[in-house]
């Protein structure tokens, strides 16, 4: 989207993604904002000074863009540099595309999907929290497979 309007992007995974959970993430599992934000501010951070020394003088402004849950975390950290609260990063603009409106929203939608039983599947015990991080995980994989 940015790069079609003439920008240079640099894009990364979210924290809910594998690949940032396994590289970038301080907790465990995602699902706490402040905690996913810090870890998304560190890693800008690290991103926004290999490419500073990288290009150096070329760049004449930065922008965040996020999208979806990623526009969650493009305000929380707009409201950070506004309290003064990120040092050295700053941005010139910030861009929300589709932030979610209502974060409980999602969290209901998840509870409800991870305390169903699905059909022909044991729960062996296990809790709906367990349920609920292996079937996103099952559910692609499942889909994928069945093609």
């Amino acid at each position: 989207m940015m790069y079609r309007h003439g920008y240079s992007v640099v894009a990364f995974s979210n924290p809910f993604q594998k690949e940032f959970m396994e590289s970038a993430s301080t907790l465990a599992l995602p699902g706490y904002g402040p905690a996913d934000c810090d870890d998304v501010v560190s890693a800008l951070k690290l991103i926004l000074g290999d490419v500073r020394r990288w290009k150096g003088d070329q760049i004449t402004e930065t922008s965040l863009t996020g999208v979806s849950h990623g526009g969650y975390f493009t305000l929380m950290i707009a409201a950070r540099e506004a309290a003064g609260k990120l040092g050295d990063l700053v941005f010139d603009r910030y861009v929300a595309v589709n932030p979610p409106p209502q974060l409980a929203h999602g969290r209901n939608a998840w509870t409800r999907c991870s305390m169903r039983r699905w059909p022909g599947r044991r729960t062996n015990g296990a809790s709906g929290w367990k349920n609920l991080f292996t079937k996103p995980c099952t559910l692609p994989t499942t889909a994928w497979m069945s093609r």
